[in-house]
């Protein structure tokens, strides 16, 4: 019973299918251009490029505010050893104060493996792009 009753719907679309292949037929074709792929791939290539640019504004911008918030971070944590120990390193020369604070020692070294580290991880990332 249901067989019959597909076959049935199939025959009454076939008459309207037909008028819709014929009206397709009797549309006029419009040639492309000559360059179409052309222009396409430029246009892709333009919108990934402007893609890869809001990328990297992003990361750089990201990458600042992280470090802003590292750098607050410091300064709220140990801001009164910081000023403590800035007011001692004004009363010694230098090489006496790195020897006589050991925490400005482990500080300075820290700094610099974190910004030595962040200069080969940026470096790698944009040499990539």
């Amino acid at each position: 019973m249901k067989d019959n009753s597909i076959n049935e719907e199939i025959e009454l679309q076939r008459p309207l299918d037909k008028g819709l292949l014929k009206a397709l037929q009797q549309q006029p074709m419009d040639p492309l251009v000559h360059n179409f792929s052309f222009r396409t791939m430029q246009r892709i290539k333009k919108e990934e490029r402007q893609r890869a640019h809001r990328t990297k504004v992003t990361e750089i911008v990201l990458m600042a505010f992280v470090s802003f918030l590292g750098i607050a971070f410091i300064v709220v944590m140990a801001g009164n050893s910081l000023k403590e120990i800035g007011k001692s390193l004004s009363n010694l020369q230098l090489f006496e104060s790195l020897s006589a604070h050991p925490l400005v020692t482990v500080t300075l070294i820290c700094c610099l493996v974190f910004l030595g580290g962040m200069n080969f991880f940026l470096e790698n990332v944009f040499r990539k792009r």
